[in-house]
């Protein structure tokens, strides 16, 4: 079966002369058949604060909302039939932790009557594109699901999930996220990051057998389980960046439970400010091979 590829990275053109890092990682991937896949920010989404950002505590800013996802934005318009992923991360709305967990976290039924609020706009504006939603998925999304717990909060979580069920079937697809550098206290090897994925995909396709479901990696440029070094140098940043192997093994493990994965990475920021892009990297090689064993590349 073929499986789909899709990225948002912001890599810099390392000669300056690209017009943005999205056109410039575009016009780099497309010759493999990877799509950008659209995203809403909070920016796009809640209302501005005064100072040129935003509002992420509160309601959404549904003129603004609609006027984005009607026409687009700065990086373009949401394509016709097309998938689009809503990133919205602030504990006043979060709900794919038990309470137990994060005492600050928002009671769920708020949460998830928010993100009810959210997609009803999005799906009366663009009812031809499919939504999923960052991380709001419990028992399906983070590496959560695998935490050794107390059985109050085993209950909690089981009773999360069964109320968070009618949003998640109102998705167009779901968007596990592994992020591997944030797992390290609890899985003390790459074996543990690959039955962790694999753990949270048997689950997503368990419990939504017929939902699509796109795995999502950060790519780690530089592999934030070793440690950082002060002054952190662009020496020392070459010296940690993820081994090919690694990311060729995170990403197969994606794709053979998954339909499809998302590469979203390269806005990490060193001494310059930028992460520049270099096509001597281990794991753009190791992409290559992956390109051509999913059968959708285009040379």
């Amino acid at each position: 079966m073929t499986k789909t590829f899709h990225h948002h990275f912001l890599f810099h053109d390392p000669s300056g002369n690209e017009p943005s890092p999205h056109k410039f990682c575009d016009e780099l991937m497309r010759p493999y058949g990877s799509t950008r896949l659209p995203v809403l920010f909070h920016g796009s989404i809640f209302p501005d604060d005064g100072s040129g950002g935003w509002d992420g505590s509160g309601d959404i800013d549904e003129r603004k909302f609609r006027h984005v996802l009607a026409k687009g934005d700065n990086n373009g318009k949401i394509p016709q039939d097309s998938l689009c992923w809503l990133n919205i991360e602030h504990a006043n709305h979060n709900v794919y932790k038990h309470i137990q967990e994060s005492p600050w976290t928002v009671p769920q039924q708020e949460g998830i009557d928010f993100f009810h609020a959210v997609l009803d706009v999005a799906q009366d504006e663009r009812p031809d594109v499919k939504f999923g939603l960052y991380g709001q998925v419990p028992f399906c999304t983070g590496y959560h699901f695998l935490l050794s717990d107390t059985p109050e909060v085993v209950e909690g979580k089981e009773h999360l999930f069964a109320v968070c069920r009618p949003l998640a079937e109102r998705l167009g697809f779901l968007l596990p996220n592994f992020y591997d550098q944030k797992v390290r206290p609890i899985f003390d090897t790459p074996e543990d990051r690959l039955r962790w994925i694999r753990t949270v995909l048997e689950a997503a396709r368990y419990y939504y057998p017929g939902k699509l479901l796109i795995g999502m990696p950060w790519m780690e440029y530089i592999d934030l389980w070793r440690q950082r070094p002060d002054p952190d140098t662009v020496e020392a940043q070459v010296a940690r960046r993820l081994s090919g192997w690694t990311w060729l093994r995170i990403n197969q493990t994606i794709l053979e439970l998954a339909d499809g994965v998302l590469w979203w990475g390269g806005d990490q920021t060193g001494n310059s400010g930028k992460t520049f892009w270099d096509p001597t990297a281990e794991w753009w090689d190791a992409s290559k091979l992956l390109f051509k064993r999913g059968a959708n590349h285009g040379q």
